[in-house]
Order: structure tokens, then C-alpha cells, then sequence
């Protein structure tokens, strides 16, 4: 085994790599040359390059995920948090294509893998979609609502689709996520009237 070389140094690299040249330019030979090892080498910490791809999307999604949740902190408001969070899902997705596209390795993954990058990815649309007063599953799907919201335009602009639009497709995308939030206000009255109702009837 190649002298200092561990797993955390290879996924670093090959994120650096991936962040510089993109994931069509990305193979265990560059990487192997980057760190000035032989690519057989590689092979003794990972048995083939989904399991590479999927540690550095791991890697990724902790550190993205850290990011978006304090991106929701720093918020002063809640309508504030979910506008902030999907322009730092926006641009995040826009700088790093490659790393976007990790999501494509999701589908090779066992199943807790799975729901371990699930987990990661929605946390930080949960933190801010818990600011809202609504019941659990009301939350769950109005999570995931706005998570394929924010994929649905990313996936468009990257196909190229964006440019074949009539209208300018970041203010679609802003008035998609102002009409989320308008529901989840929406859904938030109708709840807590329903709420107060039950209790003064039970009161009486």
C-alpha cells in the first residue's frame, strides 16, 4: 500500500479534481497521476469507482449540507430561509455541476446508503420547512415538494432546456418558490383555524 495514502486523501483528491475538470474529464488514472501513485494503488482502498463516486458524494452532501443549514440560520425570516436555501440550492448546483450530477449514482447504492444521502440532502429543507405550524405528514410532503421543485429546474438547465424558454427561467424559479411558500402560510391558517375550532368546541 502506497506510503500515506488513505481513503480521505483520495476523496479529497478526486473532489478537487472533479471541482476543476469536471466528471467527464474524471477517471482513476487522472486521479492516480494527481497523486502521483499507480492506479493499482487506488484499488486497495476502493474496489471500483462507484464506490470511489459514491464516498465522494457522501464527502460533498455532509459538507453542502452544513452549508444550506446555516444558510436557514443566518435567515431572519422564514419566508427569507426558504428564498435563501433554494438560491444556495441553485447556485450550488450551477458552480458544481459535477457534483450535482453525483445524485445520478444514487440508484447503484444499497438502500441505507440511499437513505443516508436522503437524509443529508433534505435536512436542511426540513429545518426550514419546520417553521411552518402544520402537522408531520403536511411537513413531509411539502418537503419533499420543494426538493423537486428546486431538482426539476436544475435538471432543466442542465439539459439546456432553460434557454429555450420564452420568459427568464430564474424568475420562474423565484416565483416557484414564492408560491410554496404562499401554500405552506396558506396550509399553516387553515390548520391552526382547525385547531382553535376543535378546541372551542370541545370546550363547550
Amino acid at each position: 500500500m502506497s506510503k500515506g495514502l488513505t481513503k480521505e486523501k483520495i476523496v479529497s483528491a478526486a473532489i478537487e479534481i472533479l471541482r476543476r475538470n469536471g466528471r467527464e474529464n474524471f477517471s482513476l488514472r487522472v486521479l492516480a497521476e494527481s497523486l502521483e501513485v499507480k492506479a493499482a494503488s487506488l484499488y486497495k482502498h476502493f474496489e471500483n469507482m462507484d464506490e470511489l463516486i459514491l464516498a465522494v458524494s457522501l464527502k460533498v452532501y455532509e459538507e453542502f449540507d452544513e452549508q444550506q443549514r446555516e444558510t436557514v440560520s443566518k435567515a431572519k425570516t422564514r419566508q427569507e430561509a426558504m428564498l435563501a436555501l433554494a438560491t444556495a440550492y441553485k447556485e450550488f448546483a450551477y458552480a458544481h455541476p459535477s457534483f450535482y450530477h453525483l445524485l445520478l449514482v444514487l440508484s447503484r447504492m444499497e438502500q441505507q446508503e440511499v437513505e443516508r444521502v436522503a437524509a443529508i440532502i433534505y435536512a436542511p429543507i426540513m429545518q426550514a420547512v419546520n417553521m411552518y405550524q402544520l402537522d408531520d405528514e403536511t411537513k413531509a410532503h411539502w418537503t419533499h415538494i420543494y426538493f423537486a421543485t428546486v431538482l426539476g429546474f436544475m435538471v432543466g438547465k442542465g439539459a439546456g432546456l432553460s434557454n429555450c424558454s420564452l420568459v427568464n427561467t430564474s424568475n420562474s424559479f423565484r416565483l416557484a418558490i414564492r408560491n410554496i411558500i404562499s401554500a405552506l402560510e396558506s396550509l399553516e391558517r387553515e390548520q391552526m383555524a382547525r385547531a382553535n375550532y376543535l378546541k372551542d368546541e370541545c370546550a363547550n
